[in-house]
């Protein structure tokens, strides 16, 4: 074999290689969810809670404490992500985890925990807010 066909042979072996370690890390990065996740929403934020639903059980199994920096979020958001959450009259933004679903009145995008409201600047008085949400990361993949 000349060297030409050594190193064509060579290069091919190596375009393989690749192709098949990228086709497996595609294939182990997919989620089993068959909701696509909308990584970016903009809309109305309220804020949810207080004293009254402390001690609740959340959609994902803990349970609700107002002070936290948590969200109910729509199914287009998994559980367990963490997203940013902008109040677009503010600047304020806040990152909050997804653990409940949400919002329960049409025309609202997210539900924030009252220490999350707070942060950004929405008020009991006000209660809600034009917000910009990014979800930052998403929960680890179940086998």
């Amino acid at each position: 074999m000349s060297l030409k066909g050594t190193f064509a042979a060579a290069t091919i072996a190596i375009l393989i290689a690749f192709g098949t370690a990228f086709a497996q890390s595609a294939a182990s990065t997919k989620s089993a969810s068959t909701t696509p996740v909308k990584k970016t929403l903009v809309g109305k934020a309220t804020y949810y809670g207080g004293k009254g639903l402390d001690g609740n059980e959340t959609a994902n199994g803990e349970t609700f404490d107002h002070r936290e920096h948590t969200a109910a979020a729509p199914k287009t958001i998994p559980l367990g992500s963490t997203a940013k959450v902008t109040n677009l009259k503010t600047g304020k933004s806040v990152t909050v985890r997804i653990t409940d679903r949400g919002p329960r009145v049409r025309g609202r995008h997210i539900d924030l925990s009252r220490g999350a409201a707070q942060e950004i600047g929405i008020t009991r008085k006000e209660g809600k807010a034009p917000v910009k949400v990014e979800v930052t990361k998403l929960p680890p993949a179940e086998d």
